[in-house]
């Protein structure tokens, strides 16, 4: 099986990894301009950013017509720099498994720098991240609705083991066996991310919207900022509906069939 976004695979590629360095400095730097400029995702952007997210799952990627899609999805989703390593050969000899794997650089950059600016702002008082007179709270909460559908996807694909002549393996390399040496590790990676942030994520924002947990007022502001009072639980479910067409993506094997059921 050979992943399907990684058709030139038998060319022989020079090693690039220094435009992987290059990229992370320049979301780096983009993070860090959100982080000042501080956005809202007002109730117009819902809509669309949902739309331009899930849109590149429903047409068949090898089309002409599914490129460009994936292109435009990709570009307006903050995603186009690390979705690009996944169609060229940076890293020699990379293997269709850390190809997969790389899904999750984006992600754990921009969680990383909003970490480490709340850590600045908590411990240095930093003036323009300080957390209770400017909270960043906002530009994080847009952030992780940038990357929270990679961090499902990816996740997904990579616990993706059809069971081939009685053994597990992974489906965008049926050479490596899953739950085995390099999968393993990548394997605990991904149950980690998907226990850790993508399955508690939806239930927290459900905890905290409807008023169960009682915190500070600005995280339930961020949260519901622009939704009816009725409607607060909304987030939730909208995160809830990105798993699952990640999941229908990831691990049905048929287009038709993905297709279906991602319009369904």
């Amino acid at each position: 099986m050979i992943l399907f976004f990684r058709s030139a695979e038998c060319l022989e590629c020079d090693g690039s990894e220094w435009i992987i360095a290059v990229t992370v400095i320049l979301v780096v730097i983009v993070c860090v301009v959100i982080i000042i400029l501080n956005p809202n995702m007002s109730s117009e952007l819902r809509g669309p950013l949902f739309f331009f997210q899930v849109l590149p799952f429903v047409f068949e990627p090898n089309s002409v017509v599914g490129k460009t899609v994936l292109f435009v999805g990709d570009a307006l989703n903050f995603g186009s720099p690390f979705v690009y390593f996944l169609h060229i050969c940076i890293i020699k000899g990379i293997t269709n498994l850390y190809a997969v794997a790389i899904g999750y650089l984006m992600p754990f950059v921009i969680l990383l720098v909003f970490l480490i600016s709340y850590i600045l702002s908590a411990n240095f008082y930093l003036v323009r991240f300080k957390l209770r007179k400017h909270s960043s709270l906002q530009s994080f909460w847009l952030m992780t609705l940038f990357v929270y559908n990679y961090l499902v996807v990816t996740t997904f694909m990579l616990l993706h083991c059809p069971s081939v002549g009685g053994k597990l393996v992974f489906f965008y390399d049926g050479n490596v066996e899953c739950f085995k040496g390099e999968h393993l590790a990548m394997s605990l990676l991904a149950v980690t991310v998907l226990f850790g942030l993508v399955v508690p994520l939806p239930v927290i924002v459900l905890v905290l919207t409807k008023g169960y947990w009682r915190v500070d007022p600005q995280y339930v502001s961020t949260l519901i900022n622009g939704l009816r009072p009725h409607c607060r639980w909304w987030w939730s479910v909208d995160l809830l509906r990105r798993v699952v067409l990640m999941a229908t993506y990831s691990f049905i094997p048929h287009w038709n069939t993905k297709q279906v059921s991602a319009v369904a």
